[in-house]
């Protein structure tokens, strides 16, 4: 129904115009002149585009250029950076390392020390208790050389073959003996109460 009152319509419409012969070859060469004239400008138009094409080809070229250099600019900045980085923590570490040996170095130092404190310590209250024990030698080498020089004094006494004024000497020998030998006792004992201080 639509195409029936559009196909009226234009009817109509040309009916009315009352168009002749000669308007419509002045409308033939307006159109054939329009047709010269689009083809002019067409050709006008595809010179421009491709123009416009060209400039945008070169426009593009330009950026994908422009955007490599930077992309190569980047890279390389991020590769020296990169290579930057490496070399401080080589360094870093090569650092690290010879701290690492120097504390190594200073606590082999230590243990060398106390071990030859120890060491001398060691030796020295070896010294002592060997002194103290050559003193305990010769002391009970001297107890026993009075209790033999006592025991002959008092056979001699004893067996009865010796004066009186004789048996008096020998008993003041005995008595000097004695105290003689409480004196290298008391001696001894200090000596030994010194040794047990230090």
């Amino acid at each position: 129904m639509l195409r029936g009152f559009v196909f009226l319509s234009i009817l109509l419409f040309l009916s009315a115009c009352k168009v002749d012969q000669d308007e419509l070859k002045a409308l033939n060469n307006i159109e054939k002149n329009s047709a010269k004239t689009s083809t002019k400008l067409s050709s006008d138009q595809k010179y421009d585009l491709k123009k416009d094409e060209i400039n945008k080809e070169v426009k593009i070229a330009k950026i994908n250029a422009d955007s490599t250099l930077e992309i190569t600019k980047i890279n390389a900045q991020n590769s020296i950076e990169k290579t930057k980085i490496e070399k401080e923590i080589l360094l870093f570490q090569k650092e690290k390392q010879v701290e690492v040996e120097r504390e190594k170095v200073e606590l082999y130092k230590i243990l060398i020390a106390v071990f030859a404190l120890i060491i001398f310590v060691g030796l020295t209250i070896m010294y002592f208790i060997n002194k103290r024990n050559n003193q305990t030698k010769l002391d009970m080498q001297m107890q026993e050389h009075h209790n033999q020089r006592v025991d002959k004094i008092l056979d001699i006494v004893s067996s009865g073959n010796v004066s009186k004024n004789v048996e008096k000497g020998l008993l003041e020998v005995l008595k000097h003996a004695n105290s003689s030998l409480k004196a290298i006792e008391d001696k001894s004992s200090k000596l030994k109460r010194l040794i047990f201080k230090d």
